[in-house]
């Protein structure tokens, strides 16, 4: 359980999974436990545990590069394919960012008293010449708003990059 929350408060702290977060976990976690015993067993126990959890890791990673290809060579010879695990393809990416700036004006510009959301309760938000028809995911607006200066477009375009590079940070894609 010690070790276990070392790896979360590392990994988080570190915001990377790799294998590195376990070898500093087991480091603590041998410090930890042996801190009782003084400092100098902390720092000799912390430095064990690390060396050991840096073994165990390498061997992990080791037999993961021995053992995987006589896989994929066995199940090429069966005739079966083989899946190289690539990462989903996320099929709302070129619709994310303008969705997120349209919300995002949305629910910055409802009026004090007004639930968000709504412009009116009978409409639903849209006005008369809205209708949800109109609107244009991929631009993210409704096509009466299309008409747009080069300035206007320009400022979205950058408003885009600057919310993949967000998201990128954050891990969203």
């Amino acid at each position: 359980m010690l070790f276990s929350g070392f790896e979360c408060i590392i990994s988080h702290a570190r915001k990377k999974e790799d294998l590195w977060n376990g070898i500093a976990s087991g480091a603590a976690t041998g410090g930890v436990l042996a801190a009782r015993a003084g400092l100098k067993a902390a720092g000799k126990n912390a430095l064990m545990g690390g060396v050991l959890l840096a073994a165990i890791e390498g061997l992990g990673v080791l037999a993961q590069r021995l053992v995987a290809p006589m896989m994929e060579e066995t199940s090429q010879s069966a005739g079966q394919p083989v899946d190289k695990l690539e990462p989903p393809s996320d099929p709302l990416r070129p619709y994310r960012a303008p969705i997120r700036r349209a919300m995002s004006k949305a629910f910055t510009q409802v009026p004090l008293g007004m639930p968000l959301g709504f412009e009116g309760a009978d409409t639903g938000g849209l006005t008369e010449r809205q209708t949800p028809d109109e609107f244009d995911f991929a631009t993210g607006r409704y096509s009466s708003e299309l008409q747009s200066t080069a300035s206007e477009e320009a400022a979205n375009r950058k408003e885009d990059a600057e919310i993949a590079v967000k998201d990128k940070k954050k891990g969203w894609w």
